[in-house]
């Protein structure tokens, strides 16, 4: 899957930043566990991006706006896990630009850790699963969600 030439496609022209490096990744990775093979894949295209008018996709390596490890470092305040235990189960990847938050959710099964894309409110506390699944259904929808 070529994802920048879809969120072209899909979103118009659009400022990509570098891949990230294989070793920024690794270490990521090894502090953390791993990420899901398409996002993985995403960040051999390019180390976080703009999807459409609102959302952005994080970045490993430290860039423009969050970060894979600065928005696990912030949800690890145990403040956090009282005031939205709805989010606890979902690894966050892109925020809308107002609060909300994309995430896979977290499964307990070690052959497949990561379940469906879902839109984290952050009024509400509530989890909506994505209609369309997986990184190609989120970069195609993830705007209809801020509405």
């Amino acid at each position: 899957m070529q994802y920048k030439d879809l969120i072209t496609a899909t979103y118009g022209d659009t400022e990509f930043n570098p891949p990230v490096s294989p070793s920024a990744l690794a270490t990521f990775e090894e502090r953390n566990g791993p990420i899901p093979r398409e996002l993985s894949d995403l960040l051999d295209e390019t180390d976080g991006a703009a999807v459409g008018d609102m959302v952005s996709i994080f970045s490993i390596e430290s860039r423009e706006g969050y970060t894979f490890q600065s928005v696990l470092d912030e949800w690890a305040d145990p403040d956090y896990r009282g005031l939205y235990p709805n989010s606890q189960d979902l690894f966050f990847f892109a925020a809308d630009g107002m609060g909300g938050f994309f995430g896979y959710r977290r499964n307990t099964d070690v052959d497949a850790p990561f379940g469906p894309i879902c839109y984290w409110d952050h009024e509400t506390d509530t989890v909506q699963e994505l209609h369309e699944q997986g990184l190609v259904g989120f970069i195609r929808t993830c705007e209809r969600y801020m509405e």
